[in-house]
């Protein structure tokens, strides 16, 4: 069993509340230069779980806070990737540019700062 440091409070997180969490959808734009010197930008898509909940003091208090911004908490187990500011989420069919992100000591959930777009 990994250490609750490790990974295994994430891991019990996910079991626990992944009924709880909504399902979401990360988007994030990549691109590529090609051999012709252009560049492409393809979309990847990776489905997460997410809970929309109300924004802290702190994030209120950060730079280009906007009254259309959310805290959006993912559990990291359901999500393979790593969130960035340049990514997009979508839930509950709400799109949200990513304004912000911070992870727990625990590592269960990534805390997210997004703007309804």
């Amino acid at each position: 069993m990994p250490g609750l440091l490790n990974g295994g409070i994430a891991s019990l997180m996910e079991r626990a509340f992944a009924g709880v969490y909504l399902p979401a959808t990360l988007y994030r734009r990549v691109r590529t230069d090609t051999d012709d010197g252009s560049v492409e930008e393809t979309t990847e898509i990776y489905s997460c779980r997410a809970q929309l909940d109300a924004v802290t003091e702190a994030m209120r208090q950060a730079p280009g806070y906007t009254d259309r911004d959310q805290r959006i908490l993912i559990l990291t187990n359901t999500l393979p990737a790593t969130p960035t500011t340049d990514d997009e989420i979508t839930v509950r069919g709400n799109l949200w540019s990513i304004a912000s992100v911070a992870s727990d000591p625990a590592q269960s959930h990534w805390e997210l700062r997004g703007t309804r777009r």
